[in-house]
């Protein structure tokens, strides 16, 4: 979808007298920065392992009441 826009500022653009998209382009690709949807795209892996990592903490940190890996032997 964003693709799909920018194209459509650029076909505005060539009818302007200056083109401020292209400039802006001009700028970043001089710098070799990542593009933002490569960086965005990795949070939600980076959220999904902090909610893991999380989870098992909690559960390895569960008192015994809980059931969770309790390895008491009950004897009536």
């Amino acid at each position: 979808m964003n693709k799909a826009k920018f194209l459509v500022i650029q076909e505005i653009e060539k009818q302007l007298p200056i083109s401020l998209f292209k400039s802006e382009e001009d700028h970043f690709s001089k710098e070799k920065r990542k593009i933002a949807t490569s960086i965005e795209s990795k949070i939600p892996i980076l959220f999904a392992i902090a909610y893991i990592i999380l989870i098992v903490v909690l559960i390895m940190k569960a008192p015994s009441f809980y059931g969770i890996f309790d390895t008491t032997i009950v004897q009536s």
